[in-house]
């Protein structure tokens, strides 16, 4: 059976436009995301991530958005193009002196060459705070086990003794049991829950005094941290077609053999059986602009945690009969990997100073009580394809292909935020990145093959399965954090009451922003959580029998599956100044683990009559005799919300 099956989701959040702004505001503009993958034509790539946070630069729009007037006549010449590319590090302002160094003034509204400012409230005020949740849920579930050439109903169990259900319960919570619980936030997307679940462990941990974790920056591949980071190599993955003109992915076992051309009835011919080769994928991005500010002031507490966990479970064991010692039998050679990127630089390389140029007018967003910004992301593929098959040799050319299946999760989410110059909290600040990778795959296989070899070949493929998990939480943040001064504290207090703000008051503190700044001021705590979690489950325990006859050639292939979990998370902070009134603290975490659960193939060379009678004995089974019970049915370890539950 072929099918492909894949769900699609962008989300993107634009914010709340002020379309009455005559005035472009001090802000980068990300466009053409290098993390954004092809999700509109699903033509991936999993093996070929680059998370190359250096090239930030390239997300800009080729544009300032800092209004720049002309100068007067009588005055100073400002460039035109004196502030470039804000995301590519500007380079101050270079203004030419002219004969008089205390003429010059640029244009502003309300302002007139050679006249006072105009004076008079500059505020604007409104109870506002458009608050971020969002919340997606991408599942696929599919059962597709094959039966042919076999008497229906006929169960995996009942050929070879696996017992689906205890196996993939048993990686369950050797995968669980890998990654510590307290990682990760309880409450899944609801902010309510996740929020203060997260502020209480970060406070709990603050408190305890241990030490916090940290990890050099960089690209680490199973636990250890690359030296100099070289392009992977590229590989291309199954679609989840059986077209054996498709390129497959490096290490895959081979398609079936084509038929030699010239062929006709009483040649040799080829009895082939492709099991396998399913493609399980979750590639996920969130892009969070909210915080990428000029300024951002926090009077409370500051906890930021970034964290990775990925682990890869996988079961391999193969039964292999063969009634010919000459067999070529290819098993195992299963790939296992886990690649994560965390890395911290500031968005600029130049510190950029606007003093004289921004505050002349206040637009304030006030929003009472606590704020949340909650992204959650959960995905999961859960694929059941455990197949019978059983062929005789006749002379003619068979081909069985019995899987095949690809199953695909994308979503996209991108907040541009609302183009604030200045956040103020009160109170404490409480962020999270988290991504959490989980690959389940059992392909425990059950292959007799009984010709003789005195004509014909013989040739079994069993494992060339391939997990991995690749992750990036690239923050675009500055290391430092200035203090809060008793005057500048006072200042801050007075964006919630003044009518009036003198631009020399926000120039002795900081400056950065626009004319008319743009400011959210939230009296209680800010939450801001970026969460991902991918699970892929496979069971693709095969059974696949042959008997041998008119020296026919024999292929069987089982395994071969791609399994994928992809998640990136770009989080911008201020790119101007950032202060704390209180303690900074910051933790980085990272848990690589792949797991074999059990790799122990065995081959047995044994009388191929006696081997032909076993495969007829399960071909044929009586109706009166009673069945074994059935325990390779899908298994899904969860139910009703599943995001609640997993990410829980």
């Amino acid at each position: 059976m072929l099918q492909n099956g894949a769900t699609e989701l962008i989300w993107h959040f634009a914010g709340y436009l002020h379309i009455t702004d005559e005035l472009a505001r001090a802000r980068t503009d990300y466009e053409d995301l290098n993390a954004r993958r092809n999700e509109v034509d699903l033509e991936f790539a999993p093996a070929n991530v680059n998370f190359n946070q250096g090239e930030l630069d390239q997300l800009g729009s080729g544009r300032s958005n800092l209004f720049w007037p002309d100068a007067d006549k009588n005055g100073y010449d400002v460039p035109d193009n004196a502030m470039r590319f804000l995301s590519a590090g500007p380079r101050p302002v270079d203004f030419k002196l002219g004969a008089d160094p205390n003429f010059f003034q640029p244009y502003f509204p309300g302002n007139q060459s050679g006249t006072e400012f105009v004076s008079g409230p500059n505020v604007t005020r409104q109870e506002w705070g458009h608050e971020t949740n969002v919340d997606i849920d991408q599942i696929n579930l599919l059962n597709d086990s094959d039966l042919f050439g076999v008497e229906e109903g006929l169960t995996i169990y009942a050929v070879s003794g696996v017992n689906i259900a205890y196996h993939m319960t048993h990686m369950e919570v050797l995968a669980t049991d890998a990654i510590p619980e307290e990682l990760f936030p309880k409450g899944g997307g609801n902010p309510g829950v996740t929020g203060p679940n997260l502020a209480a462990a970060q406070m709990a941990k603050a408190a305890s005094g241990e030490e916090l974790s940290t990890v050099e920056p960089g690209l680490y591949i199973d636990g250890v941290l690359q030296v100099e980071e070289t392009e992977e190599e590229t590989t291309e993955s199954s679609s989840g077609t059986s077209d054996d003109t498709e390129a497959r992915r490096e290490g895959a076992p081979p398609p079936i053999p084509e038929q030699e051309s010239g062929w006709a009835p009483g040649d040799t011919g080829l009895v082939g059986a492709e099991l396998g080769s399913n493609t399980v994928y979750n590639g996920a991005v969130i892009v969070d602009l909210d915080e990428g500010v000029g300024t951002f002031v926090v009077l409370g507490d500051y906890y930021q945690t970034n964290t990775v966990a990925q682990v890869n479970v996988y079961t391999d064991s193969d039964y292999v009969q063969l009634g010919n010692a000459g067999a070529s039998v290819s098993l195992n050679e299963n790939e296992a990997t886990n690649t994560a990127q965390m890395t911290k630089q500031a968005l600029l390389d130049d510190v950029i100073d606007y003093r004289g140029f921004t505050g002349y007018f206040w637009d304030i967003d006030i929003s009472y009580g606590d704020y949340f910004d909650v992204k959650s992301l959960y995905q999961e593929n859960t694929l059941y394809s455990n197949d019978i098959v059983s062929q005789e040799s006749s002379g003619a050319h068979q081909r069985v292909m019995a899987d095949a299946n690809g199953q695909y999760n994308v979503a996209t989410v991108e907040d541009i935020g609302n183009s604030y110059d200045l956040i103020v909290v009160l109170g404490n600040y409480f962020s999270g990145n988290f991504i959490h990778q989980t690959n389940i795959l059992l392909d425990n296989d059950w292959v007799t093959m009984t010709a003789d070899g005195e004509a014909g070949s013989q040739t079994i493929y069993g494992g060339q399965n391939q997990l991995s998990n690749e992750a990036g939480i690239i923050s675009y943040s500055m290391d430092e954090f200035g203090s809060v001064s008793s005057g500048f504290e006072a200042f801050l207090l007075g964006l919630e009451t003044k009518d009036r703000i003198e631009p020399e008051d926000w120039w002795s503190y900081s400056g950065s922003g626009s004319t008319e700044m743009k400011v959210l001021f939230v009296t209680g705590d800010y939450y801001d959580v970026n969460f991902i979690k991918q699970l892929n489950i496979v069971s693709d325990s095969d059974a696949a029998m042959q008997v041998g006859g008119h020296g026919s050639n024999q292929f069987i292939s089982t395994g071969g599956n791609t399994v994928t979990n992809v998640a990136t998370i770009i989080d911008v902070g201020a790119y101007g100044d950032q202060y704390v009134g209180g303690e900074a603290y910051e933790e980085w975490t990272l848990v690589q683990t792949n797991i074999i659960a059990g790799e122990d193939d065995e081959i047995i060379y044994g009388d191929a009559d006696q081997l032909a009678n076993e495969v007829v004995a399960f071909t044929y089974v009586h109706e009166e005799e009673e069945e074994p019970q059935c325990t390779d049915v899908l298994h899904s370890p969860h139910s009703g919300d599943e995001l609640g539950q997993l990410m829980a």
